[in-house]
């Protein structure tokens, strides 16, 4: 048979512990509060927050903060004809006072900027920052803490052909990648119409110059690859 000895040192570090499992659990429990704030010298809300009733210095739940609405879309508002949702600048989650789960900020209204990720305050998981428009997102592992090749997208233009012949289809560029994630030697592969070819290199030349600029410093792997430019068709 094993024994389990308890000293009165262990007793007191268990309920002391126990104590504090249960203050916490006992705290995050209670019914929470909605406190709103305003601009200087404004009736227009620039945070809204969820607060404990005992304590409404411990942020508990949805946080919000707010861009200035212009007059007129603030009269809007006050009719009911605009939501203020649409107003978000700043979205998230606390936890006893500490940020939890995901957090997104705006430039502009409806214009993502970042989406980071905390649990109990610390910094987990990838971050992601919009640029140019959302066609290029940065990002960064804290976990592993280290920058990640960028995620590029952008969006190609349709073109309206003169005859049903080439109704859509893809124009390709095979290139090589090299270790410093500069891109090279490239050229076309598949083509199409010659306004569907001028576009897709458009888009390609884009690519290559948010490559360069937002790739810098880090390292990738030497190899060929291939880029695609996907036409649908015109309806």
């Amino acid at each position: 048979m094993n024994w389990i000895i308890w000293s009165s040192k262990n007793i007191l570090k268990l309920n002391g512990f126990l104590i504090f499992f249960f203050w916490i659990n006992f705290l995050a429990a209670q019914n929470t509060k909605e406190v709103i704030r305003k601009f200087p010298d404004s009736k227009q809300v620039s945070e809204k927050m969820d607060v404990l009733r005992s304590n409404d210095t411990l942020c508990h739940g949805e946080f919000r903060a707010y861009f200035k609405a212009t007059k007129e879309e603030y009269s809007k508002l006050k009719k009911e004809e605009l939501s203020i949702d649409r107003f978000i600048r700043v979205k998230g989650q606390y936890q006893m006072n500490k940020k939890d789960g995901e957090w997104i900020e705006y430039y502009s209204p409806g214009e993502i900027k970042s989406k980071s990720y905390y649990k109990n305050g610390q910094k987990v998981g990838i971050w992601f920052v919009y640029k140019e428009k959302g066609e290029v997102v940065e990002r960064y592992d804290h976990d592993h803490q280290k920058r990640l090749t960028p995620l590029i997208s952008i969006p190609v233009k349709n073109i309206r052909p003169h005859h049903d012949s080439i109704p859509g289809g893809v124009v390709s560029f095979s290139f090589s990648v090299s270790r410093d994630c500069s891109i090279g030697q490239w050229k076309m592969m598949d083509s199409l119409s010659k306004e569907h070819n001028k576009e897709a290199e458009f888009v390609f030349q884009k690519y290559i110059a948010y490559n360069k600029r937002y790739c810098e410093g880090l390292t990738c792997e030497a190899k060929q690859d291939t880029f695609i430019v996907a036409f649908r068709p015109k309806k």
